[in-house]
């Protein structure tokens, strides 16, 4: 078995082996033999290597029926003991040798490090079992394939092309044993360009599922795998083989759309192919061979910014886009009106999913603002019915201000036009929702959309017409008369709200139609020209309308507009300031006091049948107005054009004189020819006349005039009122300082129209043959009044002819007694139940809200008389003598215009009475409340403002006065401004009192009737008794409203009214 070693023949019997020891021969032990066979293989491996076959054989023989596996193993190990097919010898431990298998189609590759045994050494069982105790196993497919995974990891040794090829075909050959979990991405490919990359970097070229190179063409950064990978490969496996090296490496034969591991960013190749293959082939190719699902962010955003064809033929990016579908198509508004939004697509159903890169399938904003878009090209007008209809969607679809601006950016808006050509299409701040008819230059969107407000005002902001529109068409010089008057109509509606001082610019341009009557012609001239005037009084423009050029404005409008005009620095254009006079009298002037007083005692009447706008300026004027008789006189007014006096026609016989006071107010100056001043004349017809003219009464109604100066009878002045249709309404106003006096009266003529209200209108009544009066007069009058209080719903007074009672209401009703501990305020509801009480408890009741009438009415022989007490020098019993003798006697005595010592006093002791009364009431009150001059006469300092304020003003912070006139009601939180007038008399409660007309108004601006308490409260204090010892005081609290009810009553006469409370 070795050289050294030499076996005896085995034919001796095992009995002569004892005797043979004794010749010298040795017994071999088993740990000597493998020692030897040891030192033979590691030392002389060469030597061990060149024996035969037969000798091996009988080596492994021995080895394995002698030795146990372990045993074996312990000493050959290390040894290279297993021959390979190489020719080499090697030991398991080192490398890793595998027997081969002929079931195995493909020979373990080269390059890797596995090895297998010597086929002819394997086929010897002895020896193979020997192989087998040294470790070498049989051949496995899944270990080779780590170790071909191992070796692409490590990529150690010597490679070559063939190598890479042989792995990867052997993987595929064990594809059925490989472990599916086995990660493939290890394994490196060589590319046609004989460089090392991974299979996610390549692409294989199928033609059965995409010709790359339809796509890739002169793009050199795509790569192909080398060309030995598909030698050898069966056109029956040709499949197989590309199936396997798609799914396992990431081979693709589709363009990669986006990175792996940057699912964000689209792949260079894909951006190759979406910047040089035609839209319609980069669609179909994303249509055709991609799913979507897992797509999102700038990729889908990239994509849908990709340009494609659409219907119209042009280009636009995806997201812009629509699909053709029925549904969309339907909505457009005429024939190919959206193709240049619908993509062109012949089979739209297939492209549905490509709604994720932003090509639309629903109607949006967008879709209808396309729609607009291509109602502008067309050259006809769009139909009316689906223009607004597609407003409507826009409306609903709009949702931030992007989209509002769109409107701002382009021309989206159709205004038709006037004649039949088409219309003109606006941007929105170039358009007016709502604009007058004297805007040439802007046609108001609400006449044409007037359904649509909701989205022209509200959505896209568009404003009404203001100032500056105005102004730039008055800029244009517009030259119709009746488009300039309509145009300062809205100059001065909107400068009422919204003053501008750069309004002066105007008066420069040609924009003031003038006329003249002895002048046929009409011009428009500037303002700044000096030949024309502003008939700012209608009797001024009758006295120059032949001589100077008049503003051809009616007088209203004039009226309404003088401070425009004064804001456009033409007050000196009025007549009534560029007017002036020269008197020629014939005899001396003599002040008629009798005709005054007449006209005095007539004005609140004249006031109720003159139009509303000049009720103030009359009031003034009649306040001022003087009567003088002469025995001629002629009037000449003239105005100065340049230094040429230009005249008017003259004035003669009963003559009207208007001049300003030193306090700036007008006054009347009335001359009268003495034979017209006969009581059988007066008043004479031309003093009527000349009131008409002067103040714009109906030319029909100076009869009216006539007889209101005539009639002294309170009842037959209200029948001739009732009969000719002037019915008082009385609209509330807001509270009003001390020094804003008077407020209009409204008053309503029936049968006028409201644009011909004075001149113009026409009435059934007349005095010369009135009608049969209703046999009530309130019915007639509430029914007239009926519009106004369900338009006002809010505090209307009532007004009856005869008298009655129509109900009382408790609430308001206050009970005032005595100062110090009687002086108290009782319950309202006992207060509103006392009517049937002793006559001491009536007396001191306070009128609250149970008033029934008011009657305005005149008294005979009554005369002026301004203080605020009633106290008679000739007296009589108040048991004796009834309301009306005592109001005749109170009134006889007012011939006398001075204030007599005797009411002073009477003053003083009323208002001092009510001074300690409001201190007992609040202690911080002191004598700031009290605002009448007659404090200074209580030893205090001079009020000055004594016109504008009343007798007090109290400031109630603590509301301590407020809880005793409105006991149990709700009171504001801020405080209340109670302004007290005390009426003292020395009579009883009944006597009546002097009231004047500012009063009157200050009543009637203050009053709230049921509404809610409010921060001013107008209250006259009625104080009787006075010099009796047991002086009383007498609360009416909002006195306009016991007017209404008929708990106080007015009769009015010249000047002030005679005021008496009345009590059931």
């Amino acid at each position: 078995m070795f050289d050294d070693y030499k076996p005896v023949s085995s034919g001796y019997p095992t009995s002569t082996h004892s005797k043979l020891k004794l010749l010298g021969v040795q017994t071999e032990t088993r740990e000597k033999f493998l020692e030897k066979l040891k030192n033979v293989v590691t030392k002389n491996g060469s030597v061990f290597g060149e024996k035969p076959e037969e000798w091996h054989k009988r080596l492994a023989y021995i080895l394995t029926t002698e030795f146990a596996q372990h045993e074996i193993a312990r000493v050959l190990r290390y040894a290279k003991a297993v021959p390979l097919t190489n020719k080499e010898w090697a030991s398991p431990d080192h490398k890793t040798i595998f027997f081969e298998r002929s079931d195995v189609a493909v020979a373990i590759p080269e390059g890797l490090d596995i090895f297998t045994v010597d086929p002819v050494a394997a086929k010897d069982q002895a020896r193979r079992t020997l192989f087998q105790y040294l470790g070498v196993k049989e051949c496995n497919v899944q270990q080779i394939c780590e170790a071909i995974l191992s070796k692409h990891e490590s990529l150690e040794g010597t490679r070559t092309i063939d190598h890479f090829v042989q792995h990867v075909k052997f993987l595929f050959s064990s594809r059925r044993t490989l472990d599916r979990n086995v990660n493939s991405s290890r394994i490196w490919f060589v590319d046609s360009q004989r460089k090392l990359v991974r299979g996610s970097e390549l692409y294989l070229d199928d033609p059965n599922i995409l010709s790359l190179k339809d796509y890739f063409q002169d793009y050199q950064e795509v790569r192909y795998p080398h060309d030995l990978y598909f030698d050898s490969i069966e056109d029956t496996q040709k499949k197989d083989w590309f199936d396997w090296l798609r799914e396992r490496f990431d081979i693709q034969s589709v363009p990669r759309l986006v990175k792996k591991g940057y699912p964000h960013s689209i792949t260079p190749e894909f951006k190759h192919i979406m910047n040089t293959c035609p839209p319609q082939k980069v669609l179909d190719l994303l249509k055709d061979k991609y799913s979507f699902e897992d797509l999102y962010g700038s990729v889908c955003k990239e994509i849908g910014n990709l340009l494609v064809i659409c219907k119209d033929g042009n280009k636009r990016p995806l997201n812009s886009t629509y699909l053709p579908i029925q549904k969309l198509m339907r909505k457009v508004p005429f024939r190919k009106a959206l193709d240049s939004s619908f993509i062109d697509v012949s089979k739209p159903a297939e492209w549905c999913s490509f709604t994720k890169f932003g090509l639309k399938m629903e109607d949006d904003f967008n879709f209808y603002l396309n729609c607009l878009r291509s109602l502008t090209t067309r050259q006809s007008a769009p139909p009316h019915e689906q223009l607004s209809q597609i407003y409507q969607e826009i409306k609903s679809q709009i949702s931030d201000q992007k989209e509002k601006e769109k409107f701002l950016e382009e021309a989206l808006i159709y205004l038709p036009s006037s004649t039949k050509e088409a219309g003109t299409w606006f941007k929105s701040n170039q358009c007016l929702w709502q604009a007058p008819t004297c805007l040439r230059r802007a046609q108001p969107l609400n006449k044409i959309y007037k359904n649509l407000k909701g989205f022209f005002k509200d959505t896209l902001r568009i404003r009404n017409a203001n100032l500056q529109d105005i102004i730039q068409e008055l800029k244009t010089h517009p030259t119709n008369p009746t488009q300039i008057q309509e145009l300062f109509a809205e100059l001065n509606e909107h400068f009422k709200k919204e003053p501008d001082e750069n309004l002066q610019s105007l008066k420069n341009l040609p924009i003031f139609p003038i006329r003249s009557i002895t002048r046929s012609e009409s011009k428009i001239v500037s303002g700044t020209d000096s030949k024309w005037f502003i008939g700012d009084r209608n009797f001024l423009r009758t006295v120059f309308e032949k001589s100077v050029y008049l503003l051809d404005f009616p007088l209203e409008t004039i009226l309404e507009m003088l401070n425009l005009f004064k804001a456009l620095d033409l007050e000196q254009k009025f007549l009534s300031i560029a007017m002036k006079t020269s008197m020629k009298f014939v005899g001396v002037p003599t002040k008629c006091e009798i005709c005054k007083e007449i006209i005095e005692g007539a004005t609140p009447n004249i006031l109720r049948i003159m139009p509303a706008d000049q009720r103030e300026l009359a009031f003034q004027q009649l306040s001022n107005v003087n009567v003088f008789a002469v025995k001629d006189v002629v009037l000449e007014r003239y105005v100065m054009i340049g230094k040429m006096p230009i005249k008017g026609t003259p004035s003669s016989g009963v003559v009207f004189d208007v001049k300003k006071t030193g306090k700036g107010e007008e006054e009347l100056n009335i001359y009268i020819p003495l034979e017209d001043l006969q009581p059988d004349r007066f008043p004479p017809y031309q003093l009527c006349e000349e009131f008409q003219k002067l103040f714009r009464i109906n030319a029909k109604h100076r009869l009216v005039i006539d007889m209101l100066l005539r009639t002294k009878d309170p009842l037959r002045i209200e029948q001739i009122l009732d009969q000719n249709g002037f019915i008082q309404t009385l609209v509330p106003v807001k509270s009003k300082s001390p020094d804003d006096l008077l407020q209009d009266t409204e008053f309503e003529e029936p049968s006028f129209q409201s644009n011909q209200k004075h001149q113009n209108a026409t009435d059934d009544l007349s005095v010369s043959s009135p009608p049969p009066r209703p046999s009530s007069t309130k019915k007639a009058l509430d029914e007239s009044r009926n519009g106004d209080q369900v338009k006002n719903q809010s505090f209307q007074p009532k007004v009856s002819s005869s008298g009655k009672s129509h109900g009382v209401e408790s609430n308001g009703r206050l009970d005032v007694g005595h100062i110090g501990e009687n002086f108290t305020v009782s319950d309202p509801k006992r207060a509103a139940n006392s009517h049937g009480s002793t006559a001491a408890s009536i007396e001191t009741e306070c009128v609250g809200e149970g008033v029934r009438q008011v009657r305005m009415t005149m008294e005979n022989s009554v005369h002026r008389n301004d203080v605020n007490s009633s106290s008679t020098k000739k007296k009589s019993s108040p048991q004796n003598t009834s309301a009306a003798a005592r109001l005749s006697d109170f009134v006889a005595e007012q011939k006398d215009p001075e204030q007599t010592e005797e009411d002073t006093k009477t003053g003083i002791q009323g208002e001092t009475y009510m001074f300690e009364f409001l201190k007992s009431v609040d202690k911080s009150f002191n004598y700031l409340i009290w605002t009448s001059n007659l404090r200074e006469k209580a030893g205090f300092a001079p009020f000055m403002n004594d016109a504008e304020f009343a007798d007090f003003t109290v400031v109630d912070k603590k509301k301590q006065l407020a809880r005793r006139l409105f006991k149990g009601k709700e009171l504001p939180s801020e405080p209340i401004t109670f302004h007290i007038e005390v009426k003292a008399t020395t009579g009883p409660l009944k006597s009546p009192f002097f009231m004047s007309y500012p009063q009157s108004l200050k009543a009637r601006n203050y009053t709230f009737g049921d509404n809610l308490i409010p921060l001013n409260v107008y209250v006259i204090a009625r104080v009787f008794n006075v010099f009796s010892g047991t002086p009383k005081c007498h609360f009416i609290v909002d006195p306009w409203k016991e007017i209404y009810h008929g708990a106080l009553t007015l009769q009015p006469f010249s000047g002030p009214f005679v005021a008496t409370v009345k009590l059931e």
